[in-house]
C-alpha cells in the first residue's frame, strides 16, 4: 500500500440544502414517477453469461430468493475469463445490451440494482491512458461510469491519483439513490456475486436474504493497526461511532488489533493491515466487511498475501469491497465507517457502500445487495378479489397496508402488474402547514412545512430555523441536514450532554391533515467518548541534519505546565527527534492521568527530514480535550506547524455533545382501493402486486401479491407439456404444445420464460416450442405462452413453474400407485430421466425387467401390457 502525502481523513460533509432544492425542481420536470430508495426484486435486473454454466445457475438462484421478475435476466456471452474485460468489450458485452433491455424491456426507471451472476470480469481495462493502462471495476462503471486517473503524487503511478471527477453526489447524502443521479439509464447499484465455486456463491445469496428483518445484536470492530500506510481509516471511527451511539442500534467498538479474525461473532468490521487469518463462521447474516489495502479486490489473482474480498466472504461476509489496482490510501477509495451506521438506519447493503465510498472507480463491490439488516417492512393483506378468481370488466382491487411502528410511516404505495410498475396509487409526502416543534435545551422553536416539501426540504428548512442566531444564541446549538434527518452539535463549551433535553413533535397545524412525523432517538444529547487530539509537523530545513531541540509544553486551566523536551544529541533524523519525544511524553509522569495526554500516529516522509505526530489526551469528551493546550517549539533549522499553545480541539465536531431529529411522512394504515379495467388487459393470467414503501429515504417496501385470470373477449390458449414436468432433467430438450382459440386469424404466439422472449411462431393457430434446458441453467423457471390475434386481442396463459435439476440432484421419492385394470402403474418422475419397471409373480422370486419408460411428464406411467396378468409385485426405479 503506497502513501499519499500525507494520509488523512477529512469529515466529508453531505450535499448542501441547495442541491437539494435543485435536485426538488428537476424532479418536478421529469415526466416518471417518483423516486424512492429501498430496493426488492422488482428493482434489480440480474446478468449471467450463457458460457458459464455456474453463472447461469447461480442468477437463476438469485431470481428465485429475491423473487426477481423472469424478464429482468439479461443474457450475454463471455468466454474470456472471470478477471478483465478491455473497455471496448464491457461497453459491448454488458452496457450497451443492458441499456438496450431496460430501455425495451420498459424498466426504465424501475430498475436501480444491477446484480452481476459470476464468471463476468471484475475488472475493465482501457490502455489508451497517458500515463499507461487504466483500470476501473465493473461495478463502478455500472454504478457512476468510466473515470480515467490523472497525475498522482510525485513518485507515485497514475492510480494513485485522486481526480475530482470520481466523487459522485449520493456519497453520504442519506438520500434516495435516485434522486442524486439523473439517469436511470447509465447509473446502478451495482454489485457481483462470486465465489471459487457455485455452492460458495450461492451461500452468500441465503446470507444476505438470512440478514434481512433480523436485527443482529454483535459489534462491529474497526481496526487500528500497526499498519501505518493502511490504518488511516481510524481517524474517522470516532463519527461513525458518535452516530451509531446516537441511534442506538449497533454496538460499534475500535481496537488496536490487526485484523478482526480474533474478536469473535461480529456484523462487520474495517480492517487495515496488510494480512491476516479470518475462522470461518466468523460474521453474521446481513454483514460487510473490508481490507484497506492495495489489492484487496483481486479476486482471483495472487496478491501476494493480503487479505482480500474473497476472505471475507469465505468468513461469512455477505459483502465486501477491495481495490482493483493499486490506489494508494486515499480514504475516499474505500468504504467509511458510517458505512455501518446506514445500515443500521435500514439502507441495503449496496446503498450502504455506495453512501460510504467517496470514489469507488478503483473498487469492486462483491455481495447480496438487497440485504437490509435493520429494516423493517410495511405489511399488506389482500381484502378483494379472492385469489385466482376470474375477473371481467372494471374491478375494484382493494388491500389494506400497516406501518411497523410510527417511526417508520407507509409513505407511498406502487401498482405493479406482471412485475412492471403501472403507477402509483397513493403517495404523502409532508402536508404543507404540518408544523415541527422542538422544545431544545428549554427552548421551544416551530418550523411549517412549505408548499411541495419533501422530507430532505423539510430537513434543510428545520436546520436553517434552527441555525439562526436568535435560536443559536440561546440554545448554543447548531443543526445539519443530512438526507431526511437533522444532526444536532452543543457548540457552547461546559455543558454536558445530559443537561441538554430534546423534546420532539409534530402538529397538524394550518393543514387538513397530519401527515409529517418526527422523533429523537434519545431525550438528552449524548456526550462523546471521542478523545480530543492536535497534529503537529516538523519540517528540517536545512540539508540532512535535524533539528537540535524539540519541547512540547502542556498548560492545564489552572495554570500549570509541564514541558517535555528532547534533544538531539545522536544526530538523528527529524523523524527520530520526533519518535523520542513521543517516547518522552508518553513516559512523563505528570501526563499518565485522566488530566494528561499521550503523543503517537507518528509519520515521516522525505528520507526522515519531515515528521507528523498526535498529541492526544487520555479521557474522553469535549471538556478534557479543552482543558489541555499544548505548544510544540523548536531549537535549530525547523519548523513546526501549528505554532503557539493550542486546545486538543482539532476534530471539534466529534467531541461536541449530539443528537438526531429523523423525520417521515405518510400513514401508519391505509386502506386502498383501484378501479382495475381489465377490458385493457390481455385475457388470461397476471399477477398483481401492491407495493408499500417506508416513508424516510429508506424507503424499505412490503408486498403484498395475488394472481388472477381476466376473461373479457373470448379468448383462450391452452398449453400441453410435452417434455416437462415439475422437476425436470437439467440436459433435457423441454417441449410444449400451444394451442390457441379461436383458432382463426392469429397472428403469432410467443414463448416466454427466465430472460424474456425465447420463441415466436406465426400466423398459426398452434405451435411447439422447445427449449434446451443446459441454455437456461440449473434452476426454477417460469413458462408462458402468449396469443395475439389479428384484431389485437391477446390471451396469456398461467405460467407453468419448472425446476431443471442436474442428474446428481434427487427427485422426489418415488412413491407407487397402482389402478385399473388395465394396470396402470404411476410414479413422481424426473421429465428427462430414464425409469425401469420391474416385476414379479413371487417375493422369494428375483424381479425381472418389464419395461425401460423416458419420463415426459410427471407423474410418470406405464400399462402392464398382460391383460390377464396374476398378482404381481412391481418396482420401479431411476436408471442411471
Amino acid at each position: 500500500m503506497r502513501n499519499q502525502n500525507p494520509p488523512r481523513a477529512e469529515r466529508l460533509k453531505p450535499g448542501l440544502c441547495l442541491v437539494v432544492y435543485t435536485l426538488i425542481l428537476w424532479m418536478r420536470l421529469l415526466d416518471a414517477s417518483p423516486t424512492l430508495g429501498g430496493g426488492s426484486g422488482l428493482n434489480v435486473m440480474v446478468v449471467v453469461n450463457t458460457n458459464s454454466p455456474s453463472s447461469l445457475a447461480l442468477g437463476n438462484f438469485y431470481c428465485e430468493q429475491r423473487q426477481v421478475p423472469a424478464d429482468q435476466v439479461l443474457r450475454i456471452g463471455w468466454i474470456g475469463g472471470p478477471v478483465e474485460w478491455s473497455r471496448t468489450e464491457f461497453e459491448n458485452r454488458l452496457m450497451q445490451p443492458l441499456q438496450n433491455a431496460i430501455l425495451h424491456r420498459g424498466l426504465t426507471g424501475q430498475i436501480d440494482y444491477v446484480v452481476l451472476s459470476m464468471d463476468i470480469p471484475y475488472r475493465i481495462v482501457d490502455g489508451n491512458g497517458p500515463n499507461g493502462p487504466i483500470r476501473n471495476s465493473t461495478t463502478s462503471v455500472l454504478f457512476y461510469g468510466w473515470h480515467p486517473d490523472t497525475n498522482a503524487p510525485a513518485g507515485l503511478p497514475a492510480s494513485c491519483s485522486l481526480p475530482s471527477h470520481t466523487r459522485h453526489p449520493y456519497a453520504f447524502s442519506e438520500q434516495p439513490f435516485r434522486s442524486t443521479f439523473e439517469s436511470p439509464a447509465s447509473n446502478w447499484l451495482s454489485t457481483l456475486i462470486t465465489a471459487s465455486n457455485l455452492a460458495a456463491a450461492r451461500t452468500i445469496v441465503s446470507r444476505g436474504v438470512l440478514g434481512d428483518e433480523s436485527w443482529p445484536t454483535q459489534p462491529v470492530y474497526l481496526t487500528k493497526s500497526s499498519d501505518r500506510a493502511r490504518n488511516v481509516r481510524h481517524w474517522a471511527f470516532d463519527d461513525a461511532i458518535f452516530e451509531q451511539q446516537v441511534l442506538g442500534r449497533v454496538q460499534m467498538l475500535r481496537t488496536n488489533a490487526e485484523g478482526p479474525g480474533n474478536l469473535g461473532l461480529q456484523l462487520g468490521s474495517q480492517s487495515g493491515y496488510y494480512g491476516f487469518a479470518l475462522p470461518e463462521g466468523l460474521f453474521v447474516p446481513g454483514a460487510m466487511a473490508d481490507n484497506l489495502t492495495s489489492y484487496g479486490g483481486l479476486l482471483f489473482e495472487d496478491a501476494a498475501g493480503m487479505t482480500r474480498v474473497p476472505d471475507f466472504l469465505a468468513a461469512g461476509a455477505t459483502a465486501s469491497y477491495g481495490t482493483v489496482v493499486e490506489p494508494c490510501n486515499w480514504t475516499e477509495k474505500f468504504p467509511a465507517p458510517r458505512n455501518y451506521f446506514y445500515q443500521a438506519r435500514g439502507f441495503s447493503i449496496a446503498e450502504c457502500y455506495y453512501q460510504s465510498l467517496a470514489a469507488p472507480y478503483q473498487g469492486v463491490l462483491v455481495g447480496e445487495p438487497l440485504s437490509a439488516p435493520f429494516a423493517r417492512r410495511p405489511t399488506g393483506i389482500w381484502i378483494t378479489p379472492a385469489p385466482s378468481e376470474t375477473l371481467t370488466g372494471v374491478v375494484v382491487l382493494q388491500a389494506m397496508f400497516h406501518a411497523p411502528d410510527p417511526e417508520r410511516p407507509i409513505g407511498r404505495v406502487d401498482w405493479f402488474l406482471n412485475g412492471r410498475f403501472r403507477q402509483t396509487i397513493w403517495q404523502k409526502g409532508p402536508t404543507p402547514g404540518n408544523r415541527v416543534r422542538l422544545i431544545l435545551a428549554g427552548h421551544p422553536i416551530e418550523y411549517e412545512v412549505s408548499p411541495q416539501a419533501t422530507l430532505a426540504s423539510v430537513a434543510c428548512g428545520l436546520a436553517e430555523t434552527l441555525n439562526r442566531p436568535e435560536h443559536t444564541n440561546q440554545t448554543g446549538i447548531v443543526a445539519e441536514a443530512i438526507g431526511d434527518r437533522i444532526l444536532l452539535r452543543s457548540v457552547q463549551p461546559g455543558r454536558s450532554g445530559a443537561s441538554l433535553t430534546l423534546q420532539v413533535e409534530t402538529q397538524i397545524g394550518t393543514a387538513p391533515e397530519l401527515t409529517l412525523f418526527a422523533w429523537a432517538p434519545r431525550p438528552a444529547f449524548l456526550d462523546s467518548t471521542a478523545r480530543g487530539y492536535r497534529t503537529f509537523r516538523v519540517r528540517n530545513v536545512a540539508g540532512p541534519i535535524p533539528a537540535l531541540a524539540l519541547s512540547l509544553t502542556v498548560t492545564r486551566t489552572n495554570g500549570q505546565t509541564i514541558n517535555v523536551t528532547v534533544t538531539n544529541t545522536l544526530a538523528t533524523n527529524t523523524v527520530g527527534l520526533v519518535q523520542d519525544l513521543i517516547q518522552a511524553i508518553n513516559a512523563h509522569p505528570d501526563l499518565q492521568g485522566p488530566d494528561g495526554l499521550q503523543a503517537g500516529d507518528l509519520y515521516g516522509n522525505n528520507g526522515g527530514s519531515q515528521a507528523e505526530f498526535v498529541v492526544q489526551s487520555r479521557a474522553e469528551g469535549w471538556s478534557s480535550a479543552a482543558a489541555l493546550k499544548a505548544a510544540l517549539t523548536v531549537v535549530g533549522a525547523a519548523t513546526v506547524e501549528p505554532t503557539g499553545a493550542l486546545t486538543l480541539e482539532e476534530n471539534l465536531e466529534d467531541l461536541q455533545p449530539r443528537n438526531h431529529v429523523y423525520l417521515a411522512a405518510g400513514a401508519l394504515t391505509i386502506t386502498l382501493s383501484l378501479p382495475w379495467d381489465t377490458t385493457t388487459e390481455s385475457d388470461g393470467w397476471h399477477e398483481c402486486t401492491w407495493v408499500a414503501y417506508e416513508g424516510t429515504h429508506v424507503a424499505t417496501q412490503g408486498h403484498a401479491r395475488r394472481r388472477f385470470k381476466v376473461a373479457n373477449h373470448g379468448r383462450l390458449a391452452q398449453v400441453e407439456p410435452l417434455m416437462a414436468a415439475p422437476l425436470t432433467r437439467l440436459n433435457t430438450a423441454l417441449r410444449w404444445r400451444v394451442r390457441a382459440q379461436p383458432d382463426s386469424n392469429v397472428t403469432q404466439i410467443e414463448w416466454f420464460s427466465t430472460g424474456g422472449l425465447w420463441g415466436l411462431i406465426p400466423n398459426q393457430s398452434e405451435a411447439i416450442f422447445e427449449v434446451p434446458g443446459p441454455s437456461l441453467g440449473e434452476g426454477l423457471h417460469p413458462f408462458h405462452a402468449r396469443v395475439t390475434w389479428s384484431d389485437g386481442r391477446q390471451y396469456q396463459t398461467e405460467p407453468q413453474w419448472i425446476r431443471l435439476i442436474p442428474d446428481e440432484t434427487p427427485g422426489e421419492p418415488l412413491h407407487l400407485t397402482l389402478a385399473g385394470p388395465p394396470w396402470r402403474l404411476r410414479w413422481p418422475a424426473v421429465a428427462g430421466r430414464t425409469y425401469k419397471v420391474s416385476s414379479t409373480d413371487d417375493l422369494t422370486r428375483p424381479f425381472q425387467l418389464r419395461a425401460t419408460v423416458i419420463a415426459t411428464n410427471s407423474p410418470a406411467e406405464w400399462v402392464e401390457p398382460d391383460a390377464n396378468a396374476p398378482t404381481r409385485f412391481y418396482r420401479v426405479g431411476e436408471l442411471p
